[in-house]
């Protein structure tokens, strides 16, 4: 395999959020932005449209996100952990 079979090239850019993006989780066809603006979007990597914005849950930076088929954990700046769970 030569490296032009390995190549990437720039697809999209997503932007919605106000401030650094500082963590990504992707879980069925979704991929979850977590950010410096203490909100998370869920996107989608078909249409590269946010499908939700999650809000309210962090009073500072989200630093982390695991993301499952059954929603995600965050983690802040602000010392909270947070559960999403899908209904």
């Amino acid at each position: 395999m030569n490296a032009q079979d390995n190549s990437l090239s720039h697809s999209a850019t997503l932007k919605i959020h106000t401030g650094k993006i500082l963590c990504l989780g992707m879980a069925d066809g979704l991929v979850w932005s977590g950010s410096f603006d203490t909100n998370i979007i869920i996107w989608d990597v078909e249409t590269f449209q946010p499908v939700q914005e999650l809000s309210g849950g962090h009073d500072d930076a989200v630093k982390t996100l695991t993301v499952t088929s059954a929603g995600a954990w965050s983690g802040s700046m602000d010392g909270k952990l947070v559960r999403w769970t899908r209904s």
